[in-house]
């Protein structure tokens, strides 16, 4: 039997032991994994790498193909199953936060010899019941301005940096959050625009949470906004 996996594969021991986790589910032998991990040690130094595949539904990954899969849930979470991984991401979360759950995959995937991370972006698994026309399907949880305006925003220290007054839209959609700063800056009425990747949603208790991670020096630095006197 090849010998154990050592050290200096540079492999982080999480990224090792998720990838066990799933060669288990999967299937490998102990045998076939060390073999692995031994005789293609570059793949830990990351010579080669998961391809990843957008796709618009779970039902799109071929059958009986070994896979991590990448999907919005409920909340975070990571299950195995027989033919790999599955991570759900919170649908509150940020763009940028789903971008790390598919670095995350790719890197899981590549230590357990899994060739496809496949992406799924859509929010709902329910079906739109008008397609192509007019209307569209939106769930009853899904994010609402009335869920965001007049919501207070935190930083890491859960300081209460500002409040959102507003949302600005463009031909594209959402073009940013107008934050009021003010008080926190302690200069009267002052607002500022923050991009929307730049503010994370969680719903915990029924209640809606708003962080950002600035502080008071760089809200000072930031443009401010004006409403225009027709506004």
């Amino acid at each position: 039997m090849p010998p154990p996996v050592q050290s200096e594969l540079h492999c982080s021991d999480f990224a090792r032991t998720k990838a066990e986790a799933v060669a288990d589910a999967v299937g490998i032998q102990k045998t076939e994994r060390y073999r692995f991990f031994c005789e293609k040690a570059e793949i830990c130094k990351g010579v080669l790498m998961a391809k990843v595949k957008y796709i618009s539904s779970p039902n799109e990954i071929p059958a009986g193909e070994k896979y991590v899969l990448v999907m919005y849930g409920e909340e975070y979470a990571q299950k195995t199953h027989p033919l790999g991984l599955t991570i759900t991401v919170a649908r509150t979360v940020s763009q940028l936060s789903f971008l790390t759950a598919v670095h995350t995959a790719k890197g899981i995937a590549k230590n357990a010899g899994i060739s496809k991370v496949f992406v799924c972006t859509a929010t709902t698994s329910g079906p739109d019941p008008t397609p192509g026309g007019m209307f569209t399907y939106v769930p009853a949880h899904d994010e609402l301005s009335s869920n965001v305006v007049g919501l207070d925003v935190y930083n890491k220290d859960q300081q209460s940096i500002g409040t959102i007054k507003d949302i600005a839209l463009d031909a594209s959609g959402l073009n940013g959050y107008i934050v009021g700063v003010g008080g926190f800056l302690e200069m009267g009425d002052h607002y500022v625009v923050v991009r929307p990747s730049a503010i994370s949603f969680k719903a915990k208790d029924n209640k809606w949470h708003a962080t950002m991670n600035a502080n008071a020096d760089q809200l000072k630095a930031a443009p401010e906004y004006k409403y225009s006197s027709t506004s």
